[in-house]
């Protein structure tokens, strides 16, 4: 018995020429020392442009962004941030750099995502809630699973 074996592609990222006339445009030495943000504040201009709000904003991953996100939330040292107790460490450092309390939820044991029965529980606690982060580190295990 003959059995064809096919080779499964992995989409690797797809350069095109006009991307290589950017690199080889900020990679000019004078270009890029004269204007080293250039490509960066055009793209948050037609970023902006395109969702119809007035600014955009580049951050270079998730975690420094929801940093700036409770940073914008002039978190007290009242104020509390719940998440689930198993979750990725990224999503809910930024919470210690700043003045919240961290409020760590049990996980449901059917579908290790955050319970919403402890999350009801911690909103009647004293602390003042001021964000949510439902992120689970087994999101996508359920979904498969679903």
């Amino acid at each position: 018995m003959f059995i064809l074996m096919l080779r499964s592609s992995t989409f690797g990222p797809h350069i095109s020429n006009i991307d290589m006339k950017y690199v080889k445009d900020a990679m000019k030495q004078k270009r890029w020392y004269q204007n080293p943000y250039n490509y960066c504040e055009k793209f948050e201009k037609d970023f902006a442009k395109y969702h119809n709000r007035k600014f955009a904003l580049m951050m270079p991953n998730c975690t420094s962004a929801i940093h700036l996100f409770l940073f914008s939330l002039n978190l007290k040292n009242n104020d509390g941030v719940i998440a689930p107790e198993s979750t990725w460490i990224s999503s809910v450092s930024p919470v210690l750099l700043t003045k919240a309390k961290l409020v760590l939820c049990d996980v449901d044991y059917d579908t290790w995502c955050i319970s919403i029965n402890e999350v009801i529980k911690k909103i009647i606690n004293k602390l003042n809630k001021k964000g949510f982060f439902p992120r689970s580190i087994f999101i996508l295990f359920r979904a498969c699973q679903l």
